[in-house]
Order: C-alpha cells, then sequence, then structure tokens
C-alpha cells in the first residue's frame, strides 16, 4: 500500500514541477513579446517570433520521437527548443530602439 501512495506522491510532485515550469516559460515568452512590441523595432519582434516557432516545431518533434520510443532523439531534438529561443531573444537584442 505504501508503494501506491509513494508513487502518487511522486506523480503529483512531477505534476506541480510541470505546471510551474510551463507558467514560467509561457510568462518568459510572452513578457518578451511584450517587451520587444514595447521597446523594438518589428523586425526584432518578427525574427523573436520565427525563433519561437523554429523551437516550437523542435518541441513537436521531440514529442513525437519521445512517444515513438526514441528517447535520446527527442532529447537531442528538444535541446532545439533552447536553442532557438534562446537565438529570437539575442536576435531581439540587436532591434531595440
Amino acid at each position: 500500500m505504501s508503494r501506491i501512495c509513494y508513487s502518487r506522491v511522486r506523480a503529483l510532485e512531477r505534476d506541480r514541477r510541470r505546471t510551474l515550469d510551463l507558467v514560467v516559460v509561457r510568462g518568459g515568452m510572452a513578457s518578451h513579446v511584450l517587451i520587444g512590441c514595447c521597446f523594438c523595432r518589428p523586425r526584432g519582434v518578427l525574427l523573436l517570433l520565427a525563433g519561437y516557432a523554429a523551437g516550437g516545431i523542435c518541441y513537436a518533434a521531440g514529442r513525437v520521437l519521445t512517444v515513438r520510443g526514441q528517447r535520446l532523439g527527442g532529447a537531442w531534438v528538444h535541446t532545439g527548443v533552447h536553442l532557438f529561443a534562446n537565438l529570437g531573444n539575442l536576435f531581439l537584442l540587436r532591434y531595440v530602439r
């Protein structure tokens, strides 16, 4: 019985951690877009959104690979999320007014 309770507690911890992760990531993305719209030239915002779109494609491809059992490949593709989102953020800095 304790094993069932322990696994349920671990699942709740993972769910809370994932929820917090998603809130922080989405909040950060929204704040970057808002800052870009207010303080940067339009080309910078377009490059930021292009980076986010490329990251979204990497996220989707990584999920597909992971679901198909190719966890290592999914993890490597998932690094593209971080790479392209950060490149988008760096491009945004170049176009500050």
